[in-house]
């Protein structure tokens, strides 16, 4: 794949633009194969396969109906990677994830699954659609060099245990392979008649990085097992897994905090996690209510289940263990009626799965399931530009009036002190900062927040407007 145009290469065209900013936009992607750079090998049917993948792709970004998500997702890829560049992925890794394992939609399908179910794959004679399986089921792993031969390289699948038997062609970092080097690649085809499908991270051996590398796997398959989303068919769960990881391991092969990139793109290993030490995904459980005459009642005898008359919820108390031992009670989750639906949230995936399976044992038939909706904590929307200038605009207006800076303030201190206490808050899990104070993981949630909100403020040091967060935090107990 690297005869091809760099998407953030000068264009060809002489404009003086980036490829990806010129006649990219206007030609489709080019996928096409120079003469002098075909293998006469299937790889070469591969790369024929993924011009029209990236021309399906180009369709789907530009008329299909969730092409917002499928765009901002490959905007932020090329923000935080920039694919191309020096300091960037390749290419070929960049290419490879947007066609192969970026999911996205209602459906969570891929480009190249959607290919696959779309009208041209029937036009399409073997073996085209067999190799289009091949993409769509391969993946980026790490793979332990074992064998290095005149027409073959053989490597370990670290995650698996797997073998593989790759073709040589003549690339340079196939020259240069050294037994017991750790790469980071995308194989495709049989294992036993692969091939190499992206340019690879190497790495010289090193048991340290080798041990991180694989407790990250483990726990990469741990949290897939948990996941609701997960394929029934089970063979499938490290190919998947895999898929879904990419953002993760890129982002610790370039170094790079995810923490600071986009909102959609936060490291994993770095997010804040509830007292079952899972990632937070705040999480609504929904079932249909089919009989309601005895729900109130059903969910009432669940030990672990209390009515507040108050709030019209079932609050799920979720007992913790502290080396081994009970210690205390958290809140594990909420239950409400609304309407013909019931709706359990939770914090993270594994406690949506457990609330669901208490929910279905107390009420059997009574209801029934419908689906888990879940968000991580920074998929809360950023500000737009207008909502950003509006605001940009009613500060200078304030910053030029002392009395209304005074009003302003007083309002502010007010509804923090008052109201905002009080409030149900969607970045604490949909619970009050009162009620967040009072637990572990509440505390670090709102010790999260309030940083945030700090530091926003500060950054308009001139905002007399703003409140004394110290103060806020001395309320709810946080610091003495």
């Amino acid at each position: 794949m690297s005869g091809k145009i760099g998407r953030n290469e000068p264009c060809p065209c002489g404009s003086g633009k980036k490829y990806k900013k010129c006649c990219a936009m206007e030609e489709k992607f080019d996928f096409s194969i120079p003469e002098e750079c075909k293998t006469n090998t299937m790889l070469d049917e591969y790369l024929i396969l993924m011009q029209g993948l990236g021309m399906f792709g180009q369709s789907l970004g530009q008329f299909d109906q969730e092409r917002r998500g499928l765009n901002e997702a490959v905007r932020d890829f090329e923000k935080f990677f920039s694919p191309g560049e020096p300091v960037g992925v390749p290419d070929s890794i960049f290419m490879s994830w947007y066609l192969l394992d970026l999911r996205f939609g209602d459906s969570q399908k891929t480009v190249c699954e959607r290919f696959i179910e779309s009208e041209f794959v029937n036009r399409l004679q073997e073996p085209g659609p067999e190799l289009l399986k091949n993409l769509s089921n391969s993946y980026l792993a790490f793979y332990l060099l074992k064998g290095v031969s005149d027409d073959y390289l053989t490597f370990e699948e670290v995650g698996t245990g797997k073998q593989w038997r790759t073709h040589r062609l003549n690339e340079p970092y196939e020259r240069d392979s050294k037994i017991g080097d750790l790469w980071f690649i995308r194989l495709i085809g049989d294992s036993a008649d692969a091939y190499i499908f992206t340019a690879p991270y190497i790495f010289p051996p090193d048991e340290k990085m080798l041990k991180a590398i694989r407790d990250g796997i483990e726990f990469q398959k741990v949290k897939w097992s948990e996941f609701p989303g997960r394929s029934l068919d089970q063979s499938l769960d490290f190919c998947d897994s895999s898929k879904a990881s990419v953002i993760f391991w890129l982002s610790n092969i370039l170094g790079k905090p995810l923490e600071m990139a986009d909102h959609s793109m936060v490291d994993s290993a770095n997010a804040v996690a509830n007292t079952d030490g899972e990632k937070l995904h705040f999480s609504k459980i929904i079932f249909k209510i089919l009989y309601p005459q005895n729900i109130k009642s059903k969910l009432s005898k669940v030990n672990s289940f209390e009515y507040d008359k108050e709030d019209k919820q079932w609050f799920w108390f979720k007992k913790t263990k502290n080396k081994g031992k009970i210690s205390s009670e958290i809140i594990g989750g909420t239950v409400k009626i609304k309407g013909k639906w019931l709706i359990a949230e939770t914090n993270s995936l594994g406690r949506a799965l457990k609330i669901k399976a208490m929910i279905q044992k107390a009420l059997g038939t009574d209801v029934e399931y419908e689906k888990i909706e879940a968000k991580d904590i920074a998929s809360i929307p950023p500000l737009s530009k207008e909502e950003q200038e509006t605001i940009d605009k009613e500060t200078a207006v304030l910053n030029a009036n002392p009395e209304v800076q005074a009003l302003l303030h007083k309002q502010l201190h007010d509804y923090y002190h008052k109201s905002w206490i009080k409030q149900k808050i969607p970045a604490l899990g949909d619970i009050t900062p009162y009620a967040a104070a009072k637990t572990q993981e509440g505390r670090k949630l709102l010790k999260k927040l309030l940083d945030g909100i700090e530091e926003n403020q500060n950054r308009s040091p001139d905002n007399a407007g703003k409140i004394d967060i110290n103060e806020l935090r001395q309320k709810l107990k946080l610091i003495p």
